[in-house]
């Protein structure tokens, strides 16, 4: 079985910081801050991608082991989903 893709909601809204990215998704209460490796798992995923790849993307990029780079972006890439800032693909 495949990891399914996922990519930003489109109701996300979100603003640049010096250090990541605060997002609002459509049902959250609050907003989230994202920073580090997480920021840019989350630039990536303007386009639709699972999360073993997304992470391997940033394992390259940093130079990372890419278990512990999932290991590391797995609560971001949950707290993502949860809040809804993360939708199914299609």
């Amino acid at each position: 079985m495949t990891d399914p893709a996922f990519r930003q909601h489109p109701g996300t809204l979100q603003r640049r910081l010096p250090d990541g990215v605060l997002l609002l998704a459509p049902t959250a209460t609050e907003p989230v801050v994202i920073t580090g490796p997480g920021a840019d798992l989350w630039d990536l995923l303007r386009h639709p991608d699972a999360f073993a790849s997304a992470a391997d993307t940033i394992a390259r990029a940093y130079a990372g082991h890419p278990d512990q780079v999932r290991h590391d972006l797995a609560p971001v890439w949950d707290r993502l989903v949860a809040v809804g800032a993360l939708t199914p693909a299609p």
